[in-house]
């Protein structure tokens, strides 16, 4: 019961003090929202992971695409993004370990859905490593689906848009000591161009660009940014088979943090080389192999405009050192035969070095 007093006195009057404390009262009291159930319509974009075409039951809600995550953790089983997936009835939560192969519980990637589905918001807690984390995710037929890119920042995989191919581009990253190499085709981030490298211009067969002033990336505000190095100006011989290697160290690099060496062009990002980086190994070697034949996603190599080194979303902002860029020909068959016959006849043979001790007939000689 509100018990309401009115005393005029000099024109204040208490009853409006108290019905102006009465909705500010009401008006501060916690609401409780109730989330609605959405429309999911399956996906119809193509998925490729590591390169390789695979049909998974996804589904259109808002805008975004949502998988099942016991499908991406049954397909990235094997890969240095893997992780495994438990469920805690108990406490009605979903617990993810990274870095272990997945246990598969059966009912993993079911035909596509061909119709509209209801998507109720999901209830269940997710717990990555043991860490509570906030992750957007339905449930759709008894299954919890989950945003894509959610699960890429933060299981360490990436996800790329192909706008020319209607497609989703999934990518693992190994997470090994040594540098892992990718070959030519598969997709990163892209975007902030920084002054390209003056490259040193040679004839085919010598060294094309050597760098070992150390660069320093620094002040960076997403992961686009890095360094570049222009392609036009490598004046690279077509029918030669280049390498290119870039190493360096990060600076106190987070968790799941990666280096990434790509080609750049606007609507295109190929990746050419990844590799991980860590608190206790910051070091990385980035590594591929280039030839002007090579297609990127039906483009040729000089189509692109930069050779880019950045760094995964996961560690946007990390500043980094590159200590030397090396990009030089891979020796052709033809001048490997000719560097061993030049090799074979600089030296005496075994018949000639020995022939004072060889058999001529049935004596022997020496």
């Amino acid at each position: 019961m509100i018990m309401t007093a009115t005393c005029k006195r000099g024109g204040f009057e208490i009853k409006r003090i108290l019905s102006i404390i009465l909705i500010l009262a009401i008006s501060l009291a916690p609401l409780t929202v109730v989330a609605q159930p959405r429309d999911a319509m399956p996906s119809s974009h193509v998925v490729y992971v590591d390169g390789t075409h695979v049909v998974f039951r996804a589904f259109n809600i808002g805008g975004n695409n949502f998988f099942m995550l016991r499908d991406i953790a049954y397909v990235l089983s094997g890969s240095g993004s893997q992780f495994d997936v438990a469920w805690d009835g108990a406490r009605n939560a979903i617990s993810l370990r990274t870095g272990e192969p997945y246990t598969v519980s059966g009912g993993e990637m079911p035909a596509p859905e061909g119709s509209a589905q209801t998507a109720t918001p999901s209830t269940a807690t997710v717990y990555i490593d043991n860490t509570r984390a906030n992750l957007r995710a339905y449930n759709i037929g008894g299954n919890n689906f989950f945003m894509l890119r959610d699960l890429s920042d933060a299981l360490g995989f990436v996800v790329y848009w192909n706008e020319a191919r209607n497609a989703v581009i999934i990518e693992t990253i190994a997470g090994t000591d040594e540098p892992d190499v990718w070959m030519p085709g598969q997709m990163a981030g892209g975007g902030v161009e920084t002054p390209p490298t003056a490259p040193t211009m040679t004839a085919a067969g010598a060294v094309v660009l050597s760098v070992t002033t150390p660069i320093e990336i620094t002040n960076r505000l997403n992961a686009w940014e890095g360094h570049d190095i222009s392609i036009s100006a490598l004046n690279l011989v077509p029918g030669v088979t280049y390498t290119i290697t870039v190493t360096g160290r990060a600076i106190n690099p987070s968790n799941n943090a990666a280096m990434f060496l790509q080609l750049a062009r606007d609507g295109s990002w190929p990746w050419l080389a990844a590799h991980y980086v860590s608190r206790s190994n910051p070091e990385f070697t980035l590594t591929a192999a280039l030839t002007t034949e090579m297609l990127f996603y039906g483009l040729p190599l000089t189509d692109f405009e930069v050779i880019r080194i950045q760094t995964n979303a996961q560690a946007a902002t990390m500043s980094f050192t590159i200590t030397s860029i090396l990009i030089e020909p891979v020796p052709s068959l033809a001048a490997q035969s000719a560097q061993r016959a030049r090799l074979e006849t600089s030296e005496p043979s075994l018949v000639e070095a020995f022939a004072d001790y060889f058999m001529v007939g049935n004596i022997w000689q020496g």
